[in-house]
């Protein structure tokens, strides 16, 4: 259970706070963090075929990597994903979890995040100020880099 109180002193004391989930989601990050790196390693998931649309992209590096004098290592898949029902078919077909396991995930984590930012908002007496347009949401991941001397996270 969250509670408003230790965020607020936080917040005031330090400008910030620190979540510490103590393990609540930790099977289903596994489970997503497998299932992305299976994703990784099929044969061929940056050509065309992948199955991924328009919306759901795959990066690798930067974009002027050619014209780099140092070249920084960044691959990382991008999608939207709120409402998850607008843009689950255009989330990769394989692995065949994929798609259920990303949509568990972005539900619980909202979920979670939103929880959150509502009791900020009621902290500053801006209660219901978090809802409609406000609550969509981006995700981004950084896979691990083998040489963290050229990581951009």
């Amino acid at each position: 259970m969250i509670k408003l109180q230790p965020i607020m002193k936080s917040s005031q004391e330090f400008g910030f706070f620190q979540v510490i989930i103590h393990g609540a989601f930790e099977g289903l990050m596994e489970e997503t963090m497998n299932v992305i790196q299976e994703f990784f390693r099929l044969p061929g998931f940056y050509s065309n075929d992948s199955g991924i649309s328009q919306i759901c992209r795959i990066f690798s590096s930067t974009l002027n990597y050619h014209k780099e004098d140092f070249h920084y290592w960044s691959d990382n898949i991008t999608h939207s994903c709120h409402p998850v029902e607008d843009y689950i078919q255009s989330l990769p077909e394989k692995p065949t979890r994929y798609r259920t396991t990303i949509h568990t995930t972005f539900f619980e984590a909202r979920k979670f995040l939103l929880r959150i930012l509502d009791l900020i908002c009621e902290g500053l007496g801006l209660i219901g100020y978090i809802e409609g347009e406000l609550t969509k949401v981006q995700v981004f991941l950084d896979w691990e880099c083998q040489n963290t001397m050229i990581l951009i996270s």
